[in-house]
């Protein structure tokens, strides 16, 4: 977060080649990728590899999720844009394809921490844009307790 990335990066790869195992380095350094250095490809795959490591790291799965949630919703916005109805369709298609790549990883964060309420909003936003209204009730059910 002090903008210095080169430096985080370098100290973080230090670290992972003395614990090449530790789920919480790989989940800090797509942290700098998807914050700071703006490259959502590399903080997935550090994101994948932090999961791969531990796949109850509830904090990579959130952020891994919220990788694709964006792109979700930057592509709805996309296609908010476009007047041809079948260009529109495929787009909103293509938003959906993000929001349901998104899915397991909120439903598994929100499971292993089911008081956090960053996960319900996101699961939320994804019910809700995958015409998922029974689970989106749930779910607003849920936030209102």
């Amino acid at each position: 977060y002090s903008n210095r990335n080169e430096e985080a990066t370098n100290l973080l790869n230090t670290a992972i080649a003395q614990d090449p195992n530790n789920s919480q380095l790989y989940h800090a350094m797509g942290s700098v990728y998807e914050s700071g250095i703006k490259d959502p490809v590399k903080a997935e795959e550090y994101y994948t590899k932090a999961l791969s490591l531990d796949p109850n790291n509830a904090a990579a799965l959130s952020n891994l999720g919220r990788i694709f949630y964006n792109q979700g919703v930057n592509k709805l916005g996309e296609a908010n844009l476009i007047s041809d109805a079948k260009k529109y369709n495929e787009e909103k298609e293509i938003a959906k394809e993000f929001f349901r790549k998104a899915l397991p990883h909120f439903e598994k964060a929100h499971q292993i921490n089911p008081k956090e309420r960053e996960y319900m909003t996101a699961l939320r936003g994804i019910y809700y844009n995958l015409d998922m209204s029974k689970e989106f009730d749930e779910m607003e059910a849920k936030m209102e307790q």
